[in-house]
This record gives C-alpha cells, sequence and structure tokens, in this order.
C-alpha cells in the first residue's frame, strides 16, 4: 500500500511540473523585444523560462544609435555545462537572435544536449539587426504561402518550426524545405509581432497542444 501510494504521489509531481523553456535569445535594457518580452509573457502562460543570453544590448536597435553590444559566446557553454551537471532537462528549446557566427555551433551543441524525445525545438535564424529597414521587406512576402495555416487550429505535434527575420523574413531555402506555413491571428490595429513574440506564441501553442 505504501508503495502504491508513493508512486502515485511521484507522478503526480511529473505531472504537475512547470514546463520549462530554455530561450537562447540577447537582452535588452531598454525595450520591448527578445528576452525582455519572452521571459514575462512564458512566466504569464505558466511556463519556466531560463534565460541564455547571446548578447547584452543597452537598447534595441530600431532607431536608436550609440547601442553598447556585449558578446556573451564564451559564458553560454559555461551556462549549459552548469545546467547539465545540474541535471536540468527542459520541455522546450528556444532560439532567436545570435550575437556572432560561433554561436551556431553553441547553440547546436546546447539542443543535442538537453532534447529530448519530447522537446519541442524552435530555431529563429536571426544574425543581424536591421535598424530603420522596412518592416518586410518583398522577398518576405513569399513566406505567405497558399497552404499558410491559422496557428489555432494547425497541427504541430512532432513539428521543427523555423522563424524568420523580422526584416527579411524566412529564406527562399528553408521555405521551400518547410511544408507549411504558419499565420498568428491578430486586431487589425496590430500592425506586427516581432520574431521573439511570435516564437513565444508558437512555443505556448505547441505546448498546449502537446
Amino acid at each position: 500500500m505504501k508503495c502504491s501510494l508513493f508512486k502515485t504521489i511521484e507522478k503526480r509531481k511529473r505531472t504537475m511540473m512547470t514546463p520549462r523553456v530554455a530561450a537562447i535569445h540577447d537582452m535588452s535594457g531598454f525595450g520591448r523585444c527578445s528576452l525582455t518580452v519572452a521571459i514575462p509573457i512564458l512566466s504569464a502562460m505558466g511556463v519556466q523560462c531560463c534565460p541564455l543570453p547571446t548578447a547584452f544590448l543597452s537598447t534595441h536597435t530600431g532607431g536608436v544609435e550609440g547601442v553598447t553590444f556585449l558578446d556573451m559566446t564564451d559564458e553560454m557553454s559555461k551556462v549549459a555545462d552548469h545546467w547539465a551537471s545540474l541535471g536540468l532537462t527542459f520541455q522546450a528549446v528556444y532560439s532567436g537572435f545570435l550575437g556572432s557566427e560561433r554561436q551556431i555551433g553553441v547553440v547546436e551543441n546546447f539542443i543535442c544536449r538537453f532534447r529530448g524525445p519530447d522537446t519541442v525545438v524552435v530555431v529563429d535564424p536571426v544574425m543581424v539587426a536591421t535598424s530603420g529597414s522596412r518592416l518586410l521587406e518583398s522577398d518576405a512576402a513569399t513566406a505567405l504561402r497558399e497552404d499558410t495555416e491559422d496557428i489555432k487550429t494547425a497541427d504541430l505535434s512532432r513539428s521543427a518550426v523555423v522563424i524568420g527575420s523580422e526584416g527579411r523574413g524566412v529564406s527562399p531555402e528553408l521555405l521551400a524545405m518547410s511544408q507549411r506555413a504558419l499565420k498568428i491571428p491578430m486586431r487589425e490595429r496590430c500592425e506586427s509581432l516581432n520574431a521573439a513574440a511570435a516564437a513565444t506564441v508558437v512555443l505556448w501553442e505547441m505546448a498546449r497542444g502537446h
């Protein structure tokens, strides 16, 4: 009887565990973007956000001069090693803005180390920030394909998601490899979601459906 009760308690503990997301992204001291946005949104959704900063910027880069930039590449692997030593696991891994070319390998290694059989992985291939450019360039419109599905009704089980940069969208090569495109419905007065906010919504829908 005691053994059965113990197993039931342990099963409930596992079931009630707060979903945990490793968010690999930059942090801006001022501005509503990147980790500054992703952390409170995921927390409000009941998800534990574990940030792994790729860089720290004094402000967002849109229309602001004199932005400071601190590359966190050398610290990322140290953080990953510490998390691994603690036996941490993640229900999702989300990568956004990368501060250097070296970080591509760092993120790839992180995903390989922490990805479990049910871990959701979302990769946002943002490599540079574009200041003062149009929000959506002409070649990004190709992402709106005929097979575009509403995220509220799409089956996201066992899916890998690619999120394009805020300026150019998904590259034609990646788009051709994708089986379908998703759209996030928004109110008429809302022009757009930045890449970090869009990825957060996708993560939530994938976790909710899972």
